[in-house]
């Protein structure tokens, strides 16, 4: 779904507008028809309904994102953070602006499949991150605090118990935040095993490879917690601290490979200029 976002920025189209928003509601679709595997169970409803829906995609798949969390009362599960790092990639030219169409663009990408709150807060608060790392070759773990400082992006209600909830992130170890399907505990899970990895000073590089150790060792749904947390760490150390053996073993979808993704980003940024 990552690379469903990643291909509509690469086009020109802005993920902050209708037209492009319309593009991703296509591509999920059709990713799920075309046979996609290890779906989660609120992204199948959605995807499923909309597409028996017909019509607009757009107006379809928000219409069943609602329509399950009317439903359910329940639609803050972490697929939308785990596939939110790529929209953190197409603004960042600009100040004020591009930082407010980053959030937006955040929010309104999340609430295609995940209609509660708390998910769209998580990928504003994950996609300025990346945005940060990207553009801040800051020392440290200051490179990450974009995550924080997206915090004063929420809605003012909401800001004290994000900050509560990632100051208790930095408390405590990666594997006390179980279960992690729900949308705060999976960013928790990330922001810890990115925050108590420490960096090495002879190889700074080497922090992407121990954090993301540590975020699949959280348990529980790990494969989720190590894409949200790699997202971020890809955004601070680049494609050089990936491991070679690493990127030979890609083959993502559609049959993509590490030069196809590292190609991907590069005309995502491009197309932003």
């Amino acid at each position: 779904m990552q690379v469903v976002i990643a291909q509509v920025a690469a086009s020109g189209l802005a993920l902050d507008s209708e037209q492009g928003q319309r593009r991703i509601a296509e591509g999920f679709i059709a990713w799920l028809a075309g046979g996609a595997s290890d779906v989660g169970a609120q992204t199948r409803a959605v995807l499923t309904s909309a597409r028996k829906a017909g019509g607009d995609p757009l107006a379809a798949i928000r219409d069943a994102a609602r329509a399950v969390h009317e439903r359910t009362g329940q639609s803050a599960g972490n697929g939308s953070l785990m596939r939110t790092g790529v929209v953190g990639l197409a603004f960042l030219d600009g100040g004020a602006e591009a930082l407010h169409r980053t959030r937006e663009a955040a929010r309104s990408i999340s609430g295609l499949t995940h209609y509660d709150d708390l998910t769209a807060d998580a990928c504003v608060l994950w996609s300025v991150g990346v945005r940060q790392a990207v553009l801040h070759d800051t020392p440290g773990l200051w490179r990450f605090h974009g995550v924080r400082n997206a915090v004063s992006f929420l809605p003012a209600e909401r800001r004290a118990q994000w900050t509560a909830w990632l100051d208790e992130a930095q408390a405590k170890p990666p594997h006390a935040f179980q279960p992690n399907g729900f949308v705060v505990t999976a960013l928790q899970a990330a922001w810890s095993a990115i925050w108590h990895t420490k960096i090495p000073t002879d190889d700074p590089e080497a922090h992407f490879r121990l954090a993301l150790h540590a975020a699949v060792r959280a348990g529980d749904d790990t494969d989720t917690v190590a894409a949200i947390a790699g997202a971020l760490l890809g955004a601070a150390w680049g494609r050089t601290a990936i491991p070679g053996e690493w990127q030979r073993a890609i083959h993502g979808w559609p049959g993509l490979n590490a030069d196809g993704l590292a190609d991907l980003t590069n005309r995502i940024t491009l197309a932003g200029d």
